[in-house]
């Protein structure tokens, strides 16, 4: 194993040819000026799912919508963020709260168990666990000051 940091790409990337005409995309920049300095952990998910090359092409239905979907939760967090009586109001925040940690698990297990690194993978993850954590800490039950 090198010193190099690992990286993950897209095999078509490093000129492999597994889209779904054969061919390759690949970028001289990455192969030829990065490439030196990282090792690359070359993926392609429709060849490891078992599609072959050449292959049919594929539609991508509804790319794009659950951004929007965590877009609308977040809103409707903030929204009802004093309406702590809800049922509703926990519900959302529950949710939230386990996809962070979801999302800081599946990062944490990228740079920890498959030694992959990238970027803004820690403060992503950082910010998820934050993230998490306000989550946890909005649901605790408040103290009436005053």
């Amino acid at each position: 194993m090198s010193d190099r940091p690992r990286l993950g790409i897209s095999a078509c990337l490093l000129g492999q040819p597994v889209r779904y005409n054969a061919g390759h995309k690949r970028d001289d920049w990455l192969v030829d000026v990065l490439g030196p300095l990282v090792e690359w952990v070359a993926v392609c998910p429709e060849v490891e799912a078992g599609f072959g090359t050449p292959r049919e092409t594929m539609q991508l239905v509804g790319k794009g919508s659950a951004g929007v979907a965590l877009l609308t939760l977040g809103v409707a967090c903030w929204r009802a963020r004093d309406d702590t009586d809800s049922r509703a109001t926990t519900g959302l925040v529950s949710a939230m709260s386990l996809y962070n940690a979801g999302v800081c698990a599946v990062l944490l297990y990228a740079a920890w168990v498959a030694k992959l690194s990238a970027v803004g993978l820690w403060p992503v993850a950082v910010a998820h666990a934050g993230l998490a954590a306000w989550c946890l800490a909005s649901l605790a039950p408040r103290r009436l000051t005053g």
